[in-house]
């Protein structure tokens, strides 16, 4: 079963869109978030998989 959800921040600029996927022992995440802090735009994307037994993430690391 999959379920898709969008927000936005109430203060500032950006979306979130966020996929998720309930399968038999794991939940998958997987998003992509857009936006401005105030020096620029920025995007990104993610993926998350969380099983019974362990949670990995994987993205590009942001400082």
């Amino acid at each position: 079963m999959a379920h898709a959800y969008r927000w936005q921040p109430v203060d500032g600029v950006g979306l979130e869109h966020l996929s998720l996927e309930y399968r038999d022992d794991t939940i998958v995440a997987d998003g992509v978030v857009v936006g401005d802090c105030g020096d620029g735009p920025f995007g990104c994307s993610y993926w998350i998989c969380c099983d019974t037994c362990d949670a990995s993430i994987y993205g590009p690391r942001m400082t």
